[in-house]
């Protein structure tokens, strides 16, 4: 995805543009990126749901007309978002523990939709939990070190 300077919806006679700048979503929470990417997920199975129909197709019934064309483009627009804010919350490195959780959850969401291997999805899990538990640990320590 191309990084531009806003978050905004752009059109003129000829085109429509959505922009998105990858420090716009560095200012979210780790919350509010795992909202966002939920969301986007859901959108993208949505929408592969509807170029399935066959109102998308063309005659030949094996490619996609021009309405579904329009559709697979959103579909890239939207996989190239989600892997930005895969990216976003792997750059992260926040030190509350709930929001180290959701950067994982984030980071895991993506991810599981992309392995064809548990065991090393696991093995992934395994790192992205002990990296939270950390974190929840070095709070820990914090706390008590203040009392």
């Amino acid at each position: 995805m191309n990084a531009h300077t806003d978050t905004t919806l752009h059109h003129d006679e000829t085109r429509i543009t959505f922009n998105i700048e990858k420090s716009t979503l560095a200012k979210l929470s780790m919350s509010e990126l795992f909202a966002l990417h939920s969301a986007i997920q859901c959108t993208s199975g949505v929408v592969s749901g509807l170029m399935c129909q066959p109102w998308f197709d063309k005659d030949d019934k094996n490619t996609l007309n021009g309405a579904g064309e329009q559709l697979e483009s959103l579909l890239n627009l939207l996989s190239n978002l989600q892997q930005t804010i895969f990216e976003t919350a792997k750059d992260a490195q926040p030190q509350d523990p709930r929001e180290a959780e959701k950067r994982a959850w984030t980071m895991l969401q993506y991810e599981a939709d992309l392995c064809d291997v548990l065991p090393d999805f696991a093995a992934r899990a395994a790192t992205l939990s002990a990296t939270q538990a950390s974190v929840e640990f070095q709070a820990l320590r914090q706390r008590r070190a203040a009392a």
